[in-house]
């Protein structure tokens, strides 16, 4: 454990890049998923057609392709980190968007109209009614989706973010311990996803006794 000892400082402030990666892709692809999603819901045309070529772009591309292809299309000047964001944000705003989608289909049709006939706008009847009910039974699918982009910001180590996976092959390579300095990001990558995870489960269990 003295590699740790001795690098723990480093493969911390790698650590909460990473966490800055994670969190603002999450937030962008989740508030962008949510717009495209409520736009496939209620038939707006360009969200569809939005969507579609977006689910099947990202269906068919593996993510580290969409890492590269981000990067060496942006200009430039745009730094490593940027580029990563972007193409995380972008490959997982469509696969929320779909669990937008489908969790506000789910929603009897009943709900909708009840809340027209008191009066509320569309904008209204859809924050105060509608999202609060999908979000609900959209939490699960969603923490899914967020512990998977959490993992998935090893792979931005290839386009030269520095980040824990990038720290600890400098560590490893420098010290010839492997084993120690990666199973630091196994208990790293395990703390924040469980982390999440716990959260997660409180929001749906708040967003389940706000319903009843």
């Amino acid at each position: 454990m003295h590699v740790i000892a001795a690098n723990w400082q480093y493969l911390l402030r790698a650590s909460v890049n990473t966490l800055w990666l994670a969190v603002s892709g999450i937030l962008i692809s989740t508030a962008l998923g949510t717009l495209v999603g409520v736009g496939c819901a209620v038939g707006v045309r360009a969200a569809r057609y939005l969507n579609m070529v977006g689910v099947g772009i990202v269906r068919g591309v593996p993510l580290i392709v969409m890492l590269f292809l981000m990067y060496y299309s942006l200009p430039a000047d745009i730094s490593p980190y940027l580029a990563a964001l972007v193409a995380l944000s972008f490959y997982f705003t469509f696969f929320i968007s779909e669990v937008i989608r489908g969790a506000i289909l789910a929603i009897p049709l009943g709900q909708m109209e009840a809340a027209k006939s008191i009066g509320l706008t569309f904008w209204k009847r859809m924050w105060l009614v509608i999202l609060p009910q999908a979000f609900r039974s959209a939490i699960p699918p969603l923490m899914n989706l967020w512990i998977v982009l959490i993992k998935g910001t090893t792979y931005a180590s290839v386009i030269g973010v520095w980040e824990l996976m990038t720290a600890s092959t400098e560590v490893s390579q420098r010290t010839d311990a492997p084993f120690q300095v990666y199973g630091f990001d196994l208990v790293m990558f395990f703390v924040i996803c469980y982390a999440l995870t716990r959260i997660g489960r409180v929001a749906e269990a708040r967003l389940r006794h706000g319903g009843h």
